[in-house]
């Protein structure tokens, strides 16, 4: 890995419109210092990672804007780079290639940080340890994924019949409920293990015959994010 190197993939970018991919990824490997050999082998690993190995000899004007992410996505990883810039990376890209593209950046988290720009807030929650959510340049919110999508204190309950609340409430006391078919969003504000918690809640639905489908912890960032931004609204007039 070289020391200090940055990694960048603006949301617009072309390999040069004048050389072939693998041209244009020499080109760029060699401005890190590789030698011919090293920047031709290096550029092969990323066409071939990136899926354009079979495009290796073409150039700009023959790609498609979804190669021309991919292409980028090569050229940002290019030398193993310590901090890898990343604006909206799957922007465009053919819905099949998004997933092996998010599970190229989760491999890499262990080679390098990656600093994600999105508006695509459920590739974040998949993708990042921290977020930072900025509004007309400043920043509003930020925190700790887990903090974010409050983990550790909510838990969604997916039923195929309604509960009943009020009784849950009665012999859930650290706990605020609110049902909406045909989910139950279960805030903890008693302290403790989450484990624990949340094995008195399902045995209480359980003795209820509610019908559970699903459990999951935390909210989606979608959700925290509106949450907090109707906190931060005034009330009234």
């Amino acid at each position: 890995r070289h020391a200090g190197r940055v990694g960048l993939m603006p949301q617009d970018s072309s390999p040069s419109p004048h050389a072939t991919l693998r041209q244009s990824l020499c080109y760029y490997a060699e401005l890190q210092g590789m030698r011919r050999a090293q920047a031709l082998q290096e550029a092969e690993l990323w066409l071939e990672r990136v899926h354009l190995a079979d495009r290796a000899g073409s150039r700009q004007s023959q790609l498609s804007h979804g190669m021309r992410r991919r292409f980028a996505v090569a050229q940002a990883f290019l030398g193993e780079p310590e901090l890898v810039l990343l604006d909206e990376p799957t922007a465009g890209v053919d819905p099949a290639l998004a997933p092996e593209l998010r599970a190229l950046f989760r491999e890499r988290r262990g080679h390098s940080t990656l600093l994600i720009s999105s508006h695509t807030l459920s590739e974040l929650e998949e993708l990042c340890d921290y977020a930072v959510v900025l509004e007309r340049g400043r920043c509003v919110s930020q925190g700790t994924m887990q903090r974010l999508l409050r983990a550790d204190t909510l838990v969604r309950v997916t039923l195929s019949r309604p509960p009943d609340v009020a009784q849950l409430e009665r012999q859930l006391p650290g706990a605020r409920l609110e049902f909406q078919a045909p989910e139950l969003v279960v805030r903890w504000t008693e302290t403790g293990s989450l484990e624990q918690l949340n094995e008195r809640l399902l045995r209480a639905l359980l003795d209820q015959g509610a019908g559970i489908l699903g459990l999951a912890a935390g909210q989606s960032l979608e959700a925290s994010y509106l949450e907090e931004r109707r906190a931060r609204q005034p009330t009234g007039s």
